[in-house]
């Protein structure tokens, strides 16, 4: 047993005998049964969140294991970007558009401010 365990489980168990009355013995076995569920909950957390991953199909295992490769979104987004076509592009050509998002709204006021009296 390592002397900085001892030392922590004596610490601990010497205040806990103090406080619940109990025998130096006791509370020595109450720490190290507390020690060690604590210890295996933490690692079956570490061990669960990295090998098994949540069931949300292969999209999101996927997706975590994308996830563990530098530069991988930064690229997505960048390739994302590129390839999307613009909706919301404003210009004047893609606002006289009758495809464009605001061509309704624009072209009343585009057809006053260019029309002559």
């Amino acid at each position: 047993m390592s002397e900085r365990y001892a030392a922590f489980r004596d610490c601990l168990a010497e205040a806990l005998a103090r406080q619940d009355g109990m025998p130096l013995r006791q509370a020595q076995e109450a720490v190290k049964e507390a020690v060690w569920f604590y210890v295996a909950r933490v690692l079956t957390q570490k061990w669960n969140g990295r090998y098994r991953p949540s069931d949300g199909g292969w999209r999101q295992r996927l997706r975590e294991q994308a996830r563990r490769v530098p530069g991988l979104r930064r690229a997505w987004r960048a390739a994302r970007t590129l390839t999307r076509r613009k909706k919301d592009e404003i210009s004047l050509d893609a606002l006289l558009r009758p495809s464009s998002l605001y061509h309704a709204d624009f072209v009343p006021i585009y057809e006053a401010v260019t029309s002559r009296p």
